[in-house]
């Protein structure tokens, strides 16, 4: 095609994993209670996001919380200023 354009080095790329998310003002009292936040995730009735969707959990230091799911690599993060949900495809 005439109007094709390429970007050397980049085209043609396999793309792996894609993230959504929302990000807001910095709220540090999240931290206080990314615990709840993290159960009425799991444990809200027709979440999607459930204890079997989400298997394990780990948290780190600055506050990071994440949930995953080692079979599909998916894996939704709440920091006190963003809610990110990477999924591999």
């Amino acid at each position: 095609m005439p109007n094709e354009k390429r970007i050397p080095g980049l085209a043609p790329i396999k793309v792996e994993r894609v993230a959504f998310g929302v990000r807001f003002q910095p709220h540090f009292g999240i931290l206080d209670c990314v615990g709840s936040v993290i159960d009425r995730i799991l444990r809200s009735s027709g979440s999607p996001f459930g204890p079997s969707t989400f298997p394990l959990s780990t948290r780190e230091a600055g506050g990071r919380h994440s949930l995953l799911n080692p079979q599909t690599g998916d894996e939704p993060e709440c920091v006190n200023e963003n809610e990110t949900l990477v999924k591999r495809i």
